[in-house]
């Protein structure tokens, strides 16, 4: 059975200041039903934390650290990160470039707050749980990967800024590609939640239109468009995610 411990609502996304500590209450409620369980309708339930599934936001207010636009907002290592300046976008992009010989971070690194920059000043209300705090907060797969890496992909294919020129499709390519989607939509089962739209609807597209195109459709379509190396390099993300 699902038992809710909190429900709220607000204006608006709430401040870390005050919610960090109603969060630390529930958190301790939730870890004495870890401890010693509770009776219902004439049961006794013990309580296991598995995971704690939030998007990138949410991971950083409830460890109350630095979110993912930080130098130092790795969830998973203690790298800085760097700054990288992309055109047409005046704020920029902080970047964790490196992929060897990395000091990952630990339940205990993180709890003793090994690497100061990566924390804010009030402390984490997982602190009150005895969970592995790194590998309970799962990476949240439909912003990292969906709306994050591939709607990325595509936006460079279609319509990525001169840097990127290399990687663009032509517009005849993109029409013919958005055609090949459309023809699709009648032999879409009804399990997947929608059909295929043109790639001139992109920006509109939901998470599960990319999910859609990454594992199954993708393969397919971008077959005969893209060059070689660009191809075999997206089938190798959709493998990846596959497994």
């Amino acid at each position: 059975p699902v038992f809710p411990l909190m429900l709220s609502s607000g204006p608006g996304k709430p401040y870390d200041s005050a919610f960090l500590p109603i969060l630390k209450e529930v958190f301790k409620e939730v870890r004495r039903f870890c401890q010693s369980g509770f009776d219902f309708s004439g049961r006794h339930f013990i309580v296991h934390v598995v995971g704690l599934p939030c998007d990138a936001p949410a991971r950083a207010m409830v460890r109350s650290s630095k979110g993912y636009m930080g130098y130092y907002g790795c969830e998973r290592c203690d790298q800085r990160g760097s700054y990288i300046k992309i055109p047409g976008d005046q704020r920029g992009k902080i970047a964790f470039l490196e992929y060897e010989e990395l000091n990952l971070r630990t339940d205990a690194s993180f709890r003793s707050q090994t690497q100061l920059e990566h924390h804010h000043d009030i402390p984490s209300p997982l602190l009150h749980l005895d969970i592995d705090i790194i590998k309970s907060l799962l990476l949240d797969y439909m912003h990292c990967c969906c709306l994050g890496v591939m709607k990325k992909l595509l936006g460079i294919w279609t319509k990525g800024p001169v840097p990127f020129r290399a990687f663009r499709l032509s517009a005849t390519q993109i029409a013919d590609t958005s055609k090949l989607l459309l023809s699709l939509r009648g032999h879409i089962p009804d399990c997947f939640a929608r059909k295929p739209r043109g790639l001139e609807e992109l920006d509109r597209w939901k998470a599960t239109e990319l999910r859609q195109f990454l594992l199954y459709s993708g393969r397919f379509v971008l077959k005969d468009f893209l060059s070689v190396r660009l191809y075999e390099h997206f089938l190798a993300l959709s493998a990846a995610m596959s497994i």
